[in-house]
């Protein structure tokens, strides 16, 4: 909860128990319903209206209106006892509603990056005219997508900072109703604060900048890893994160248009290798593929907001989920890619040559003990012992599958609804930080902090190196 919300609630609580404590109502008692609603104004000026707040509003004006009548001329001794027993009791049940819901369902709150530099975003509609959409049956479609950029910027105030998720006035509504849920449901999601901001320059010192690529899992979104992103963005990366349309959560496109997950597009049995997911890794490493040659277009476009900024020859990618064996799959095909990580992989799309061939690149896997079943993780196991080049295999105890992603930050009930392990969020989210930024640091920039080479200072990180 936020600090006017926290408020707000502490200054009723004495006023709901106070009855229960049978003794006298102190003067300073008084004050505390107008201090109420004093922190409830400065938390819809300052932290903004939220739905998960709505029992809290109710609360202070049911106080505030039995202030008032409890002060009206001539109510007798049984009325204000009738008066204080009912307050007693339904403040009671509002107040633990109230505190319940903001809590459940808090803001998220992100670690702040550790690096020295500004970020600044940028989000694009791309589309490759040169592939055919797959998953529509419209001919003429072609493979489009959106794409959002992170990167080292110049300090100013730029365009406000970027929300969360890109688009939530549209997305969230649509998204909840697609659900059968209520439309607000998400409303809250982008009073998060991100570190981004939009409409500055990419900063000079430093050029030319690496190119990192993110792919979110099957149904994710782009910023589902925002955590990351803008660790590797303040360290000196520009970061690349696309939206793999009909495979993710929900994409809006210019023109308000919405399409969203599309289950259609797998047989009865979706996760089922190799056909159906071993064509949608290689559709999104065609989409890496593509915004890549972009990039490298835009690089060479006097005038363009990444001109002379990017160095197209040494690009690295990480992928959560599907988009870790997307990362493996671009790596074979690709080879621009110099350098890539799978967060709890699904690898079982990949390629059996690729499993078999392995890779060249240096790569890195940090999975939970789970690794999404025994036969996913042998087959990572296998790949890993098939690498040409460096090779690290990070377990992380304690979590679960979407521990390698932002949800661990979205409630404390994650745990609960097995989501998530019993691992602290923002704890294994610092360590994620710690071991992707030293990879890339040592495989892009040739900077090796000698942390992947050494036994881990975390007793819940084991780190297996191959010595290449």
């Amino acid at each position: 909860m936020r600090l006017f919300e926290i408020l707000s609630l502490a200054s009723v609580l004495p006023i709901i128990i106070w009855p229960l404590l049978r003794l006298p109502r102190y003067r300073q008692l008084k004050a505390l319903p107008v201090a109420s609603l004093l922190f409830l104004l400065l938390h819809l000026f300052i932290e903004k209206y939220r739905w998960q707040m709505v029992p809290a509003y109710g609360l202070t004006g049911f106080i505030l209106i039995v202030e008032l009548w409890s002060r009206r001329a001539g109510p007798s001794g049984a009325e204000k006892r009738w008066l204080a027993n009912l307050g007693t009791f339904l403040g009671i049940v509002v107040f633990l509603m109230a505190a319940a819901l903001p809590a459940l369902m808090p803001v998220p709150e992100l670690p702040h990056p550790t690096g020295p530099f500004t970020i600044g975003t940028a989000s694009y509609h791309l589309v490759d005219s040169s592939r055919p959409e797959f998953y529509t049956d419209d001919p003429n479609d072609a493979r489009e997508f959106m794409m959002q950029v992170w990167y080292p910027a110049a300090p100013g105030e730029g365009d406000g900072l970027a929300e969360y998720i890109d688009r939530l006035d549209i997305a969230g509504p649509a998204f909840a109703t697609w659900l059968e849920l209520p439309p607000f449901l998400l409303d809250h999601i982008n009073l998060t604060k991100t570190d981004a901001v939009m409409g500055l320059p990419v900063l000079e010192s430093g050029l030319p900048y690496p190119i990192i690529f993110f792919s979110h899992g099957l149904h994710g979104f782009r910023s589902q890893n925002i955590s990351n992103i803008q660790e590797l963005a303040s360290h000196g990366y520009v970061v690349v994160s696309i939206d793999h349309t009909y495979a993710n959560m929900i994409s809006v496109f210019p023109g308000d248009r919405v399409t969203f997950y599309n289950s259609d597009i797998f047989s009865d049995e979706p996760l089922e290798p190799p056909r159906n997911a071993n064509t949608l890794v290689k559709v999104w490493a065609g989409d890496i593929d593509y915004a890549l040659d972009q990039l490298s277009a835009w690089n060479s476009q006097e005038g363009n907001l990444y001109y002379q900024r990017l160095d197209p020859t040494t690009v690295g990618i990480f992928g959560h989920s599907t988009g870790g064996g997307t990362a493996v799959e671009f790596c074979a095909r690709d080879s621009r890619c110099q350098a890539g990580i799978g967060l709890d992989s699904w690898i079982e799309p990949v390629s059996e040559d690729v499993i078999a061939d392995g890779l060249r690149q240096p790569f890195m896997f940090l999975s939970s003990e789970e690794w999404i079943g025994e036969e996913n993780s042998a087959l990572g196991k296998a790949l890993y012992d098939h690498l040409g080049s460096s090779g690290y295999m990070l377990t992380l105890s304690d979590t679960k599958h979407f521990d390698f992603s932002d949800l661990t930050l979205l409630s404390p009930l994650t745990p609960q609804l097995d989501l998530t392990g019993s691992i602290d969020g923002p704890y294994s989210i610092g360590i994620q930080n710690e071991y992707i930024l030293a990879f890339f640091d040592k495989h892009l920039k040739h900077v090796d902090s000698q942390l992947l080479s050494q036994a881990s200072s975390y007793p819940e990180l084991q780190v297996e190196w191959n010595g290449k």
